[in-house]
């Protein structure tokens, strides 16, 4: 549905500067996230890529059955959408095990609605590390309509 999106933050190809690891208290385990966001010809695709900094595996321990949600803001910070709302997760703690310098990505998919900016703010969910990554961009009048052609995504300097 958008012919072009323009970003600010990181998107797929440009991601962001490291940010600030998680640490599991009393324990050196690092791991980081980056949260990319890139347009698809029906939407907007976040995706939060989490990775591990170390060379040893490490378990990251959810408490229930969701490991992640999305968030998307709009340019006053109201909600106007939410990956999890009206979704039911299994109450069992899970994990996850992620060997050293090995990535996760947890994805979604978002149909905006009406132009403007927009924050996408990605969560995982995790116990022991959890971790929230923004992404800022803009969603065009003319992005939403239907279109034949590639979708292109360019980054707000």
């Amino acid at each position: 549905m958008i012919g072009r999106l323009r970003l600010s933050g990181t998107d797929a190809a440009h991601p962001a500067a490291p940010s600030h690891h998680a640490h599991r208290a009393g324990d050196t385990t690092r791991i980081d996230a980056a949260l990319a966001v890139a347009p698809t010809p029906d939407g907007i695709r976040l995706a939060l890529e989490v990775v591990n900094l170390d060379k040893k595996q490490v378990e990251i321990d959810f408490p229930n059955g969701q490991t992640r949600d999305f968030v998307v803001l709009d340019a006053a910070g109201h909600e106007v959408w939410r990956w999890s709302r009206g979704r039911l997760f299994t109450q069992t703690v899970q994990n996850k095990f992620l060997s050293g310098g090995d990535t996760a990505v947890y994805a979604e998919h978002w149909e905006p609605t009406q132009p403007g900016e927009y924050t996408a703010v990605a969560i995982l969910r995790s116990g022991n590390f959890p971790i929230e990554r923004r992404a800022t961009f803009e969603v065009r009048p003319s992005n939403l309509v239907a279109t034949s052609g590639p979708v292109t995504a360019s980054l707000v300097h």
